[in-house]
């Protein structure tokens, strides 16, 4: 299975994973800074392997937020509500499924002051979230980590 590295940036209202360099690298130059450096990155599938499925991306024009699911019927909804289709990120297991040995869960936040969303699969991360983060306990899905 091939890997790929999703970055995480921030320009300190929005938070991003991306898995394509090029974009990383023009977002360093807008303003974003790596939240994680890529060596502590979030990992997925570039190709669709049996057993996992498609992680969607949609961004909010209005305040820059983006936001990751694997239900394609959210990014629909988003879509319906002025939010632009980012296509698919990677491919993930679902969390429905038995986290396997050596997989981490991809966690969810909301910021309720901004409505910015934040997915991280740092447990250190996820924990260190102030009060104005709703904090999800369900994972969106599993993704590997090779260096775990």
């Amino acid at each position: 299975m091939s890997l790929e590295s999703f970055y995480s940036l921030t320009n300190s209202t929005d938070y991003i994973l991306t898995a394509d360099s090029s974009e990383a690298s023009t977002l360093l130059t807008e303003g974003y800074s790596y939240w994680y450096s890529p060596t502590s990155n979030i990992y997925s599938a570039s190709t669709d392997y049996t057993g996992l499925v498609a992680l969607y991306r949609a961004s909010n024009p209005s305040t820059g937020s983006n936001y990751y699911t694997t239900t394609a019927s959210v990014i629909t909804t988003l879509v319906s509500k002025g939010w632009t289709n980012r296509g698919t990120a990677g491919y993930v297991l679902p969390a429905t499924a038995s986290m396997p040995s050596g997989w981490g869960a991809l966690h969810i936040a909301e910021n309720t002051s901004d409505g910015v969303y934040l997915f991280t699969a740092s447990p250190t991360a996820f924990a260190s979230l102030g009060s104005a983060w709703n904090k999800s306990s369900n994972a969106v899905c599993w993704v590997p980590n090779p260096s775990a």
